[in-house]
């Protein structure tokens, strides 16, 4: 699932080209457009991929990210789902390097290290390396893994069992990650971009 939402359209072709690089098969790809452009519908039927739009569908835009989401998420099939922001370019072998971990019936979610780039002074910090390279490890390990919205892979059953992705706040990576928790679906952190 590729949810977005107004992004420059470079920013989403440069996406959705690297998603069809990814290696894994069978791969059905959904670009949700919230945006409900014209141009993401061309340029998502160009790549051979799912174009789905809650605005032409004349359904509610609610919910941000998680209502796109959950959208997405009824209209697609699959045992994995692998949500990746308009703006994340995946590694081709993403889903070969995830999904194995899925033969432990327990596993609900797999979150992947996230990499960006940015200048090299990182002004804001943007590349929180305390994060990604100790606390998510620390939180690996007790079983407390943080979703971070994108370069996860989920197990379809695990988000159907907690009613999809969490949408009372704006956080649905987190909350949803804390719902598969509570609820003793184990999450895994991949320490690698």
């Amino acid at each position: 699932l590729v949810p977005c939402c107004g992004e420059p359209l470079e920013i989403i072709r440069t996406t959705l080209k690297a998603v069809r690089r990814i290696t894994y098969n069978p791969l059905e790809v959904y670009v949700l457009d919230d945006g409900a452009s014209e141009a993401v519908a061309t340029l998502a039927q160009s790549l051979g991929f799912h174009y789905l739009s809650r605005a032409q569908e004349g359904l509610p835009r609610t919910d941000s990210k998680s209502g796109n989401l959950n959208f997405g998420m009824s209209r697609s099939r699959g045992e994995l789902i692998l949500v990746l922001d308009a703006d994340q370019v995946a590694a081709p072998e993403i889903l070969n390097r995830l999904a194995g971990f899925f033969s432990h019936p327990q596993v609900g979610y797999v979150q992947s290290k996230q990499a960006f780039f940015l200048p090299e002074t990182d002004p804001f910090y943007n590349q929180d390396k305390v994060f990604y390279e100790t606390i998510q490890l620390s939180n690996d390990q007790a079983n407390a893994v943080i979703s971070c919205g994108s370069g996860v892979v989920y197990r379809r059953q695990a988000l159907e069992e907690i009613g999809g992705f969490a949408s009372w706040n704006l956080l649905e990576d987190f909350t949803s990650s804390y719902e598969l928790a509570s609820r003793d679906w184990r999450g895994v952190y991949y320490p690698h971009a």
